[in-house]
């Protein structure tokens, strides 16, 4: 109502919870270290996380909309728990989220933040270094001991065919064949990173 003497009287101050505005409680704020990180669309996307002591290899933590340092606790994704492999590196593409194990790639769907859905699963396709994978304008390409590959929204496709031997990769095949792409074992010692350059559009590895 109008006072006497000019000035609006409120009955009660309003206040607005930390909760009410967030939708989280202030208390379930969680700073973390982590190796891998990706933004899609307002949110930044953190996975292999530590925090107090601990690690979940397996866990994707989502930021707030717009706060990219912060990261409530109850906002996590558990991409394939239990299963032994630890998330390397995460790239986006359009409304998904690219997810690399060592040894898998799953593709979630992120139209919906906080309801991300699996769309898509691929064994024996991961990494183990972040330096393999890398984001073009056409797709997410990356390189293992298998050769290269894109997602680009629709299924995996390889890109090696027969332009990347193993004579060239420098890793020993199995059974010493070029047509036995199943590799003894790879590491970081072997070296393998890839690139993209989009003045030359063209893949570097």
């Amino acid at each position: 109502y109008m006072a006497s003497d000019g000035f609006v009287a409120l009955d009660a101050i309003p206040s607005i919870l930390f909760e009410g505005l967030h939708g989280y409680f202030s208390n379930e704020e969680l700073y973390a270290s982590y190796d891998a990180s990706t933004d899609l669309g307002s949110h930044r996307y953190i996975g292999n996380v530590q925090s107090n002591g601990i690690s979940k290899g397996d866990r994707v933590l989502r930021s707030e909309p717009f706060g990219w340092d912060v990261f409530p606790e109850n906002n996590f994704i558990s991409v394939l728990p239990n299963d032994g492999d630890e998330i390397v590196a995460l790239e986006s593409y359009g409304s998904e989220l690219v997810v690399f194990k060592k040894n898998i790639v799953t593709v979630l769907n992120a139209d919906v933040p906080g309801d991300e859905t699996p769309e898509g699963e691929w064994v024996g396709l991961g990494i183990l270094q972040p330096s393999q994978v890398c984001k073009t304008e056409l797709g997410i390409i990356w390189i293992n001991n298998a050769g290269i590959f894109m997602y680009d929204g629709g299924d995996v496709k390889s890109l090696s065919l027969d332009k990347m031997p193993i004579s060239k990769l420098g890793i020993v095949p199995s059974t010493g064949t070029d047509s036995d792409r199943e590799l003894v074992s790879l590491d970081e010692s072997a070296g393998l990173t890839i690139g993209y350059s989009p003045q030359d559009k063209k893949i570097v590895y």
